[in-house]
């Protein structure tokens, strides 16, 4: 009468823990533009980015860090307007 499906197996094969490490940067990646991009507060994208980063829980954030570091320096230090990513 009762059928229990737990000892199913359903994830996937080829998921790996690098899968979910790239889908985790894949994620905080898209966060960070997005709020980037509907606050232009590029200091709350590069915070949460460098959490991730800094905490060491998600790697590949180097590309983003890059550009959101390089924004962050153009409108806060040197004043310029109507930059974004």
């Amino acid at each position: 009468i009762w059928s229990s499906n737990w000892s199913e197996d359903s994830t996937p094969d080829t998921e790996t823990a690098t899968n979910i490490d790239d889908d985790l940067a894949m994620w905080y990646d898209k966060r960070a533009r997005e709020i980037e991009e509907r606050s232009a507060l590029a200091s709350h994208a590069l915070t949460l980015v460098t959490i991730a980063k800094v905490g060491g829980a998600v790697e590949n954030l180097d590309n983003i860090m890059f550009h959101l570091l390089t924004l962050d320096t153009l409108i806060y230090d040197i004043n310029v307007e109507g930059v974004s990513l």
